[in-house]
């Protein structure tokens, strides 16, 4: 079968802005259940992309002593990673998954031509699609 990455994304992504304050992005990670967003402008455009890791090390290098205040205006603007790896939906597969190998990642953006949000595939949907080949 000639898979690509539109056959295995998840359509129904969580997605976060740039102005989002990162407790809000901290709390909405733990209500869905998920370790990272892609960060989309006003018109639907991938501008970046947001872990949990992300989050942890704002906190590990947030100095002691630094007024709750300040903490809560740090926004997702602050410490995403503006470096997307995309794929748009035809991409086979395979590429989909050497992508994120060279990469080291666990989750890649699927876009379509207009570099509109169209979806996401994480290591656990190639390694599901994979295991399903036999």
């Amino acid at each position: 079968m000639n898979a690509v990455a539109k056959d295995i994304l998840t359509p129904h992504v969580v997605s976060v802005t740039e102005d989002m304050e990162l407790r809000t992005v901290a709390q909405l990670f733990e209500d869905e259940a998920i370790t990272g967003a892609p960060v989309v402008d006003e018109q639907g455009h991938v501008v970046g992309v947001i872990s949990r890791s992300d989050l942890v090390a704002h906190d590990l290098a947030t100095p002691r002593g630094v007024p709750p205040e300040v903490l809560a205006a740090a926004t997702v603007k602050d410490v995403m990673t503006p470096l997307v790896v995309t794929v748009e939906e035809e991409t086979p597969i395979p590429e989909v998954a050497a992508r994120m190998a060279q990469q080291g990642i666990h989750r890649v953006i699927v876009v379509d031509k207009a570099q509109q949000l169209r979806g996401i595939v994480t290591s656990m949907d190639v390694l599901w699609w994979v295991a399903a080949q036999g």
